[in-house]
């Protein structure tokens, strides 16, 4: 999970920590990497898409949250 606090957005903080992601990844021997995100986070898909990463597939999902008591 990635996820910018809305104060710090905008300084590209998400893309230097997405690159160390890719970095530590190949370091740790791994060719790929796959990751999901909203279509309608498109600062996000952009940040995604400068990196390289391609679209290859589209889920629906959908989650229901139970209330927590006090």
């Amino acid at each position: 999970y990635l996820g910018v606090m809305p104060e710090f957005r905008g300084l590209g903080l998400a893309g230097t920590m997405l690159r160390r992601a890719c970095r530590f990844a190949r370091w740790r021997g791994l060719s790929s990497m796959t990751l999901a995100v909203d279509v309608a986070n498109a600062p996000a898909l952009g940040i995604y898409r400068k990196a390289g990463f391609q679209a290859i597939q589209r889920k629906v999902t959908f989650t229901m949250f139970e209330p927590v008591s006090p």
